[in-house]
């Protein structure tokens, strides 16, 4: 078989594989279903993801926990005005006290 042959025959398949390939993908991107997400959780997404930049992804997932079961990504306590111990009850959860 000559180079032209072999690349057409590649081509070919390469081509049959797409063609497979695009339905299965599109067919997996209509199945996820985009859910509307809460204030909060984006606010605890945005959280962990911060953290996550900064120390091992065990340790981001556990500070998140902590903040959370402490209520301190709560509305309540982002929007309350004159909150002078928001920023020491954060610093106290994730420095584990």
């Amino acid at each position: 078989m000559n180079f032209i042959a072999s690349r057409r025959r590649l081509r070919g398949r390469l081509d049959n594989t797409i063609r497979t390939l695009c339905p299965l993908i599109e067919g997996e991107v209509l199945k996820r279903a985009w859910v509307k997400r809460s204030e909060y959780e984006l606010r605890r997404e945005l959280v962990g993801c911060i953290l996550g930049s900064q120390v091992r992804h065990e340790m981001a997932v556990a500070a998140t926990e902590n903040l959370e079961y402490t209520n301190l990504l709560t509305d309540t306590r982002w929007y309350r005005r004159r909150d002078i111990s928001f920023e020491s009850d954060v610093l106290m959860v994730l420095e584990g006290r």
